[in-house]
């Protein structure tokens, strides 16, 4: 049975951290992660007058960031939130300094693992602001980083599948499970008992509805 690699990207509080949260829960086989993996002292560094207009300087980072992970990638089933599309769609939105060399560099899969499959959360730019207040002091954000999504999808070339983001958390599983099982009929052979609790996962909500 073959490893897979899972990415889930989409702008911030669009919900891919929660739904990709959930499906490890039921997936136990899958390692969760996310990209960057800075701690929040960095990740404030980052935001810090140091760092303004050094593009480059913040990009390598996010580089190193994304270069530490790839071992695990490559040993165990992972579920990761954002990975390359995001570094490609924020350098287009917000560094266009260093945007010809993030292409070249995130679209070089002998240096980045390739993923398997993109789960994108489609969710309406209202409910995201809505979800985190503090976004709407930056008026126009997400409609930048949602338009870099679409201007850079083009060079994404594993398979992109679209979740709704209307959808309750419960739905959104649901057909998260629906696309991971239509590309990969294989990792219905993982373990039986595991089987039968996402079995019953399906059945329970559905119940509910």
């Amino acid at each position: 049975m073959q490893s897979r690699f899972i990415v889930f990207e989409g702008v911030d509080n669009s919900g891919k951290t929660t739904l990709s949260k959930s499906l490890q829960k039921i997936m136990p086989w899958f390692t969760w992660t996310k990209e960057p993996v800075f701690s929040t002292e960095q990740a404030d560094r980052l935001n810090s007058p140091e760092f303004k207009g050094q593009d480059a300087k913040r990009e390598v980072l996010f580089l190193e960031s994304r270069l530490s992970q790839q071992s695990l990638y490559n040993e165990k089933p992972c579920l990761l939130d954002r990975y390359l599309w995001t570094g490609l769609a924020y350098a287009k939105a917000f560094s266009p300094s260093i945007y010809n060399f993030a292409e070249a560099l995130y679209t070089n899969h002998n240096i980045f693992k390739k993923p398997d499959l993109y789960i994108f959360m489609e969710t309406p730019l209202e409910k995201c602001y809505d979800r985190e207040p503090a976004l709407k002091k930056e008026p126009g954000r997400l409609e930048r980083i949602r338009q870099a999504y679409r201007d850079t999808e083009s060079l994404i070339d594993s398979p992109i599948e679209y979740i709704d983001g209307n959808l309750d958390p419960d739905a959104c599983v649901n057909a998260a499970f629906d696309i991971i099982f239509k590309h990969f009929p294989d990792q219905k052979d993982y373990d039986a008992e595991i089987i039968d609790n996402i079995c019953k996962h399906y059945l329970d909500q559905r119940a509910v509805v």
